[in-house]
C-alpha cells in the first residue's frame, strides 16, 4: 500500500510541476526559448519625488574598508534640472576640510560612489560628502579593530 501511495504522490507532484513548467519554458524574443519575462505594471500616476530642502539632498552614506581601499557610496534624493550632478568627499585635516575626491551622481539611482586607494585604516577619520547646492552629510570612518579577536556586527534588512 505504501508503494502505491508513493507512486500516486509522485504522479500528483509531476502533474503539479507539469502545470507550472509551460510558463517557465515560454518563448522569449531574444532566444526563442527560456523563461518568460516578468512584466510589472505600474498602478497610478508618475512616481512621487520627495520635496526636500535643497541643502538636504544627501540622504546618507555607506562605506567599507578592505585591504587599504575605501569604498564609499552617497545616496541622494532626486536632483532638479539644473542642479549640479557631482559631489565631493572631504576629510577633516588640521582643523579644516580637504577635498580628496569628486564623483558624478548617477541619475539612475541618484548614487555617487568613491573608491580611495592606499587608505590608512589605522585611525578614525571624520569625513563629509558635500553637494554644491549646500547639502552636507558628515560621518566617521572607523579604524580597523585589528587588535580584537572578535567584533560585533549588526545588520538591518
Amino acid at each position: 500500500m505504501r508503494d502505491a501511495v508513493r507512486i500516486v504522490g509522485r504522479a500528483l507532484a509531476g502533474l503539479a510541476l507539469g502545470i507550472l513548467v509551460p510558463r517557465l519554458q515560454a518563448e522569449t524574443p531574444a532566444t526563442g526559448t527560456g523563461p518568460a519575462p516578468i512584466v510589472i505594471e505600474r498602478k497610478g500616476g508618475p512616481p512621487t519625488i520627495p520635496d526636500v530642502p535643497r541643502d538636504q539632498v544627501i540622504g546618507f552614506a555607506l562605506y567599507t574598508v578592505d585591504r587599504g581601499i575605501l569604498k564609499l557610496s552617497a545616496q541622494l534624493y532626486p536632483l532638479t534640472p539644473g542642479e549640479p550632478r557631482e559631489v565631493a568627499l572631504q576629510l577633516r585635516r588640521d582643523g579644516g576640510w580637504e577635498t580628496i575626491a569628486r564623483a558624478p551622481v548617477d541619475e539612475t539611482g541618484w548614487l555617487a560612489t568613491f573608491r580611495i586607494e592606499n587608505w590608512d585604516a589605522g585611525r578614525d577619520r571624520p569625513y563629509r560628502v558635500t553637494h554644491p547646492g549646500g547639502a552636507v552629510f558628515e560621518g566617521l570612518i572607523r579604524r580597523d579593530p585589528v587588535e580584537r579577536d572578535e567584533i560585533v556586527v549588526a545588520a538591518f534588512t
